[in-house]
């Protein structure tokens, strides 16, 4: 009987440490990840600045233009450089290499297939 009980508690001890080990890690990776703005919070919160204080007196695509170039200069340039925006333009894929871009300071668009 005296065996059991030291059986069982040592089960319940162990139980106990693995939740708590697990329960730690499980903190640890929450506020890993909670550790400042997103680059996508940020990427937006930098439009709506530029769209407000830099371009708001220019046209739909003037603007659209505007906005990238303000939001960051370098990845205006890698991606729209030689072929700016037209109006009618479809962006999509293009707005897609540029928040590759803004993510990524070593961004080099030679790389994308």
């Amino acid at each position: 009987m005296v065996l059991r009980i030291n059986y069982s508690r040592t089960i319940l001890q162990l139980v106990l440490v693995l939740l708590a080990l697990s329960s730690s890690h499980a903190a640890r990776r929450y506020r890993r990840h909670k550790t400042g703005p997103s680059q996508e919070s940020l990427m937006k919160a930098a439009e709506r600045r530029c769209a407000q204080l830099q371009c708001s007196d220019l046209d739909q695509y003037q603007r659209q233009a505007c906005i990238f170039k303000c939001i960051s200069g370098r990845c205006y340039d890698v991606v729209f450089g030689q072929d700016e925006i037209e109006e009618g333009e479809f962006l999509d894929e293009r707005i897609k290499v540029f928040k590759q871009c803004y993510r990524n300071p070593n961004f080099d668009s030679r790389t994308m297939s």
